[in-house]
């Protein structure tokens, strides 16, 4: 059943291939749009104006690393340059969520001292992507 009210950020995360990206403590997607100019000196008054142009999306997570964890994973992809077939989900029936293909674009771990260590990652998405109801 789909979920109702606000929807809790425990519950929305990042998955490769249906798998759910491990020990992750923060997650987002970022959808786009360039501007490009369309004045003309039939324009009015000397206002810009403004069309669509190219869309992109990305998204990022952070988590905490372990080491039989996701990160390995993260790696392997982004030392290979190859796509990943990645959702943005609850995972609850009939919640929508983006489903989309994405290139690591980023990843770091870090090591404060007396803390766990932690890694992030970036990803840049290629093509449309879709929003889709988790069945």
């Amino acid at each position: 059943m789909a979920t109702t009210g606000v929807v809790d950020g425990h519950d929305l995360r990042w998955f490769i291939a249906g798998t759910a990206i491990t020990e992750a403590t923060t997650g987002s997607i970022e959808f786009s749009a360039e501007t490009r100019k369309s004045t003309s000196k039939d324009s009015t008054g000397g206002w810009s104006v403004v069309k669509i142009g190219e869309k992109s999306f990305t998204g990022s997570c952070e988590g905490l690393f372990t080491e039989a964890g996701s990160f390995e994973s993260l790696w392997t992809a982004f030392a290979a340059g190859t796509s990943l077939v990645m959702e943005f989900t609850t995972g609850v029936t009939g919640d929508k969520f983006d489903n989309c293909v994405c290139f690591i674009t980023g990843l770091s771990r870090g090591a404060d001292d007396n803390q766990d260590v932690t890694y992030s990652a970036t990803f840049e998405g290629s093509g449309v992507p879709s929003r889709d109801t988790e069945a």
